[in-house]
């Protein structure tokens, strides 16, 4: 199977929907499909596959997602993903995460959040893009300002980590609010 890319000056960003996700589970073997979405232990692959058994789809949203590889090691570093995709309504949710320590405090993910804003209003037609990070998240807060995004509120006991139900921070972009300066 042939994944479609988008490049950034330092990365490649494979795009992946559902049927190409199914794809790599399904057929490739164990070690390849860790290689792949940059799986490094058991809790990981069992976090996927856990979202692979549940589907990835519903009859009213979908998922993409961008695995981050750096260009000059080919190491997959990290991943963003619009998931929460409610295509009828043209929105979608935005996540990402770095898989290293040594990956962060880099610009990767100002780099990679900005290829998949384009993206999204541009090849998938979103007319909002909407975020949620913890409070003490400072550096994801930091990331979406810096490409535009508004802060909307507060979710309150919106997440369970570990037993302790934690508020989220609640953030948005508009098609016409693109801040032009990162493209």
């Amino acid at each position: 199977m042939n994944f479609p890319n988008i490049e950034t000056p330092r990365l490649i960003l494979k795009i992946l929907d559902t049927s190409a996700i199914n794809h790599v589970i399904e057929t490739y073997t164990r070690e390849d499909m860790w290689a792949f979405f940059g799986i490094s232990n058991e809790q990981q692959e069992e976090e996927e596959m856990k979202r692979y058994r549940g589907g990835y789809d519903s009859f009213n949203r979908s998922v993409k997602r961008f695995i981050m590889i750096e260009k000059t090691s080919q190491k997959v570093i990290g991943a963003c993903a619009f998931h929460n995709w409610f295509i009828s309504h043209n929105r979608s949710e935005i996540g990402y995460n770095m898989l290293y320590e040594e990956d962060k405090q880099k610009g990767y993910m100002t780099e990679t959040v900005s290829a998949v804003i384009d993206y999204g209003f541009n090849v998938m037609d979103l007319h909002r893009i909407e975020a949620t990070t913890g409070r003490e998240n400072i550096a994801s807060q930091k990331v979406l300002l810096k490409h535009g995004f508004v802060f909307e509120g507060v979710l309150r006991e919106h997440y369970n980590v570990n037993g302790i139900h934690q508020d989220s921070l609640l953030y948005s972009l508009l098609r016409n609010e693109i801040v032009n300066t990162l493209k």
